[in-house]
């Protein structure tokens, strides 16, 4: 994981973080958020850009977890 390799990434703080096929990252099931979407969240930005080709596939589940990001 990210976290664990690259730990300095967080002392910045950034303009933007893009995540791209947001969709496989901010998914939620019912034990909680992903890993992918912690680590997402875990970054200091102004801007969080939620990039996808699927729009919204697990339904207003998605919805909920990217406007979350």
């Amino acid at each position: 994981m990210l976290s664990q390799t690259a730990p300095n990434l967080y002392h910045f703080v950034w303009w933007r973080v893009v995540c791209d096929e947001a969709h496989e990252i901010i998914v939620h099931h019912s034990s909680g958020p992903s890993d992918g979407l912690l680590t997402l969240l875990g970054f200091q930005s102004r801007h969080r850009w939620y990039v996808s080709g699927t729009p919204f596939p697990h339904g207003i589940d998605s919805l909920r977890a990217a406007l979350q990001v």
